[in-house]
């Protein structure tokens, strides 16, 4: 029972450390001298693309919402420094490895 519950409890960490990156990935990036991370890398229009994509999740009906969801998470996830990209993506790797020790490594890294 008390593996279960600190598995959970690990679980639970290592999932709000990755929603806490959604902020301080960008902010990282910005310190770092990178591009304005509003703009995903400093490519015009992505805004705008995130707004299209957000209304296209709007529909009721939307037989590919998977992969707009997955879309605009990819573009979250650029934070216009490839080495904080690859912190991130060795993160959510391990995380859905179930490697939450490695996870929280990466992740802690990009903070």
């Amino acid at each position: 029972m008390r593996r279960s519950r600190d598995r959970l409890n690990t679980a639970v960490a290592a999932l709000g450390l990755v929603l806490a990156l959604g902020v301080a990935v960008p902010a990282a990036a910005e310190r770092a001298g990178g591009p304005d991370p509003s703009t995903a890398a400093g490519r015009p229009g992505t805004e705008a693309e995130l707004d299209m994509l957000f209304e296209r999740l709007r529909q009721p009906d939307l037989e590919d919402w998977k992969t707009v969801e997955e879309e605009i998470w990819n573009r979250w996830s650029r934070s216009g420094s490839p080495a904080l990209d690859l912190l991130l993506e060795r993160g959510r790797t391990a995380l859905a490895e179930g490697n939450f020790r490695a996870a929280i490594e990466h992740l802690t890294a990009l903070v």
